[in-house]
């Protein structure tokens, strides 16, 4: 997202304090991929400070194949 498509977004204020904004619905849905990019990152650094466990891809097919 562009900061112009944040410059051109709506703030609604309530009682003179910023209370809601109003986005395009296209950068809406840029900000909350960002979001997410950003959570998967997190967890993906969660899970490289785990141990990591290998399984045998035909062990672990046929046990899920059936669900």
């Amino acid at each position: 997202m562009a900061i112009q498509s944040i410059i051109k977004s709506k703030i609604l204020f309530k009682n003179n304090k910023p209370n809601e904004v109003v986005l395009r619905w296209a950068d809406f849905q840029e900000l909350l991929e960002k979001f997410e990019d950003f959570y998967d990152l997190a967890e993906i650094k969660k899970i490289k400070k785990k141990e990591v466990k290998f399984k045998n891809i035909d062990i672990f097919a046929q046990k899920y194949a059936s669900l």
